[in-house]
């Protein structure tokens, strides 16, 4: 099947990035060390030789940088105006297929997560198609986000949505919980709903949010407003979920009778190191990924990702090898360290951010114990951490 991809950035008119819009690739985001562009690969998954292809365009045309960012996006650094459209170029030519228009997130191993209790990728992909030809076209504003769940162990419950929708009940016997602006624990019930019926109450929600005007997003609905789409007879409380897992060895579900064979029921959970990671160290993972004869790689929030079918041992080796450059444990005293490009990666930069991390780290690592966030900003900018220092 051949794909036909949109014209590349140099062939069409390219506004810049305006405030309260996301980065992408076809529309960088300047920043002090040259053009960031930001893409969320459908499904959250590449292939090996797609990583390897990443990687190499971002040395080509970037200044080798890579970030997973905490939603799960990549972003590739350094770009410059000369190397976007090549940048661009390079990656739809590795095939990897950014999810473009309403972000609708899934779980990173939504489909091998054996606690799950239904797979969420085709609900995701038809709310992507029916927002995509909604009529008349839905006004949402460029950040508003819709999260779906389905009820495994690794959730996107601590992330704040405009929608969430949760899968509840057993296999068999699935309804999902739909509410609005905030995390799992925080967001607004607007109802539980059956699978076959769950599509049209988001988007009922959807066009609620849309009549609001193009900025709004998912706190400033009133519930009152949906009528009885949202039936007090259907709500329930919000619900908790425990903290999903990244960093270690877990268990997957096998696909296919000739995983279950070969027993590669295992993902590696692996997080970028001060939430980056270099294209060197990308390179040095996907060959180690390859000689493994792993699956492919998930993207996952909280700045990760999760390497996945690999046998138990396969999985201990190549957790072992990539602590060189990636997180791999709970207890690394880098989780504990926040810190921005600094003066190798940014012009604003004052001083090398990542030099002193590791200073710290080799010096006073027992002070990195993870009772304290340390944030490393290489200018009055702060871009290192969101929250504020103390």
């Amino acid at each position: 099947m051949t794909l036909a991809w949109p014209k590349p950035l140099s062939e069409i008119a390219t506004p810049p990035v305006r405030r309260g819009e996301c980065p992408s690739l076809t529309r960088p985001m300047q920043t002090g060390d040259g053009l960031l562009a930001r893409l969320r690969p459908l499904g959250n998954a590449l292939s090996i030789a797609q990583i390897r292809a990443l990687a190499d365009a971002a040395t080509r045309y970037g200044n080798g940088i890579v970030e997973v960012t905490a939603r799960g996006s990549l972003q590739v650094r350094g770009l410059r105006a000369d190397t976007v459209a090549d940048f661009e170029t390079a990656v739809l030519a590795a095939s990897i297929r950014p999810e473009t228009g309403t972000s609708v997130e899934t779980p990173p191993l939504a489909g091998l997560d054996p606690m799950e209790i239904f797979d969420v990728r085709p609900l995701a992909a038809g709310l992507r198609a029916r927002i995509a030809v909604h009529q008349p076209k839905l006004a949402l504003a460029p950040k508003l986000a819709i999260t779906v769940d389905g009820g495994g162990r690794f959730h996107l419950g601590a992330l704040s949505a405009d929608l969430k929708l949760t899968a509840v009940g057993e296999a068999g016997d699935v309804r999902f919980a739909l509410a609005v602006g905030g995390t799992a624990a925080t967001a607004r019930v607007v109802g539980l709903f059956d699978a076959d019926a769950v599509e049209n109450a988001v988007m009922g929600v959807l066009e609620a949010i849309s009549a609001l005007g193009g900025k709004a997003r998912g706190k400033d609905l009133d519930l009152a407003a949906l009528g009885t789409l949202c039936d007090p007879l259907l709500a329930m409380p919000a619900m908790e979920m425990g903290p999903s897992p990244l960093l270690g060895i877990h268990l997957q579900r096998p696909r296919g009778a000739a995983v279950l064979a070969e027993s590669r029921n295992n993902s590696l959970g692996l997080a970028f190191a001060y939430c980056q990671a270099s294209a060197g160290d990308l390179f040095a993972l996907a060959d180690a990924a390859e000689i493994l004869d792993a699956g492919e790689i998930r993207l996952a929030p909280e700045h990760g990702l999760f390497v996945t079918g690999l046998t138990a041992e396969a999985a201990s080796y190549l957790q072992r090898i990539a602590a060189l450059g990636f997180l791999t444990a709970a207890n690394d005293p880098r989780r504990a360290i926040a810190l921005c490009a600094g003066a190798r990666g940014c012009a604003s930069g004052l001083f090398d951010t990542h030099a002193l991390a590791d200073r710290l780290r080799e010096e006073d690592a027992g002070l990195l114990d993870g009772s304290f966030a340390l944030h490393l900003s290489a200018c009055a900018k702060g871009c290192a951490h969101p929250a504020p220092s103390l």
